[in-house]
C-alpha cells in the first residue's frame, strides 16, 4: 500500500482540477428540460464537479458517483 501522496500515477486522474473536455449544460436550461420532461433521476457522462443531480455516472471512479462507465448502466 502507498500512500496518497506517494502514490502520483494512481491518484492521477482524481486529483485534476480541470478538464478542458469537460462540460455541462447550462444549468438554466437544464432545469428547464428537467420540468418539461422530468423529473430527471441519472445525470449521465458527469463527474463530481458538473453533475446537476444527486446521482451520476462518472467515466471515472470518484468519492461520489453512483455508477462508473455509463454505456454499462441501465438508462
Amino acid at each position: 500500500h502507498l500512500p496518497g501522496m506517494d502514490n502520483v500515477i494512481a491518484d492521477y486522474v482524481s486529483r485534476l482540477k480541470f478538464n478542458k473536455h469537460d462540460w455541462m449544460m447550462n444549468p438554466r436550461t437544464f432545469n428547464m428540460i428537467h420540468k418539461l420532461w422530468g423529473p430527471l433521476k441519472v445525470d449521465l457522462f458527469a463527474n463530481r464537479l458538473n453533475a446537476q443531480l444527486l446521482i451520476y455516472y462518472s467515466w471515472h471512479p470518484d468519492l461520489t458517483t453512483t455508477a462508473v462507465d455509463t454505456f454499462m448502466q441501465p438508462w
